[in-house]
């Protein structure tokens, strides 16, 4: 595939990463606020892509949250991350030198699931 626009192919995304789709999405705040509509999100996930793994990274949300799609045999599962190991090593790394401040911001939740993000890219 060329950068440049010119001679393009795009393969369909499930044979450029090798048949299976891999989502993450990132749940911070408390595991009362999960509702139907996030479930619908995960559902929607699987509609489309009924091959593809999700990986939610909490510590908060209970596996259980998302138990009744997992039995039905959809590769969906919660794991937890230690934002310390995440960061280690990356140039977010010094960002932890403050965490306790940024904790008391209204808006900390937006923070930390960017940085994990970027983390688990990096």
């Amino acid at each position: 595939m060329s950068t440049m626009g010119e001679n393009v192919s795009a393969l369909p995304v499930e044979v450029e990463f090798g048949g299976r789709l891999r989502f993450m999405s990132i749940w911070t705040t408390d595991a009362t606020h999960w509702a139907d509509r996030n479930v619908r999100g995960v559902e929607s996930v699987f509609f489309h892509h009924p091959n593809a793994s999700l990986t939610i990274y909490s510590n908060k949300l209970p596996a259980s949250a998302v138990g009744a799609i997992a039995s039905l045999g959809f590769d969906v599962r919660v794991l937890p991350y230690n934002l310390t190991q995440l960061l280690h090593g990356t140039p977010a790394a010094p960002w932890l030198g403050k965490l306790s401040r940024w904790e008391q911001g209204p808006y900390f939740y937006t923070h930390v699931t960017d940085v994990i993000r970027l983390a688990l890219l990096f």
